[in-house]
């Protein structure tokens, strides 16, 4: 389980506060809000890039707040195309393998090799093992850097906008992937956007951010329609029972 506990981070006209969030092991997490809502920042603080200026950050019984973002057993997938230009797809994805660490009761080379390959399976790698990234597509980029990020074997994926700016069918084809991968290997998973379509296909609880500020958590289905507060009820297309226009 991911605990945040009052966890607050302060920029000139800009504050996220969190006082209590907890993420289920095994889950798929979605933080929903529009630009500028903090999803952003919330995930940096999750990965170790941004510190908050307050509160703690637990994995499991792990006070991780302090940690660099290496010694936290994170994937992360962000919205750009972040894999190495000089190496090929199939170099990339097997890029951290070089820092697994095997012992007496296990091997973790063997274990990396095994989920790369069944990564590069899901995904339909194969035939662009041999590319460059900048011989790549959007979502075939996409595609890389997701199976880069689990091939490790993280405790915890962080997903940073991953189908923004891909075209319709490309984000339908990577959405039912994230769907089956998650199904298949069940990594907790954090994931932001401000796609309610998006949030409402992949997870199993939402988060919906606004302003730094939590306004709801809970199963998609509570979120779309039993919205907590006016704002959630606009913003996600449901209606507003307690709205004047609508008693």
């Amino acid at each position: 389980m991911i605990r945040i506990e009052q966890v607050r981070k302060s920029w000139p006209g800009f504050s996220l506060e969190i006082e209590k969030l907890e993420i289920a092991d095994g889950g798929y997490f979605v933080v929903l809000g529009p630009s500028g809502a903090g999803k952003s920042v919330l995930l940096l603080c999750l990965c170790g890039i941004v510190r908050p200026d307050e509160g703690r950050i637990y994995f499991g019984e792990t006070d991780v707040t302090d940690l660099p973002p290496e010694r936290r057993s994170l994937g992360w997938v962000s919205q750009t195309n972040t894999l190495f230009p000089h190496l090929t797809l199939a170099q990339n994805i097997r890029f951290s393998r070089r820092y697994c660490k095997s012992d007496a009761r296990s091997n973790a080379f063997e274990d990396f090799d095994r989920r790369a390959e069944r990564l590069v399976e899901l995904l339909e790698l194969r035939p662009l093992l041999g590319r460059l990234p900048g011989d790549l597509s959007g979502g075939e980029a996409q595609r890389a850097m997701l199976a880069r990020a689990l091939a490790r074997g993280p405790r915890v994926l962080l997903l940073d906008e991953p189908l923004r700016g891909l075209d319709p069918v490309t984000q339908d084809r990577l959405r039912d992937e994230l769907a089956q991968i998650h199904h298949e290997l069940g990594t907790t998973t954090v994931h932001i956007t401000h796609d309610h379509v998006e949030a409402r296909a992949l997870a199993d609880c939402i988060a919906v951010l606004r302003g730094g500020r939590l306004e709801q958590v809970g199963p998609p289905e509570e979120i779309f329609t039993h919205p907590a507060t006016e704002f959630v009820a606009r913003f996600v297309g449901a209606g507003w029972k307690n709205h004047p226009a609508e008693r």
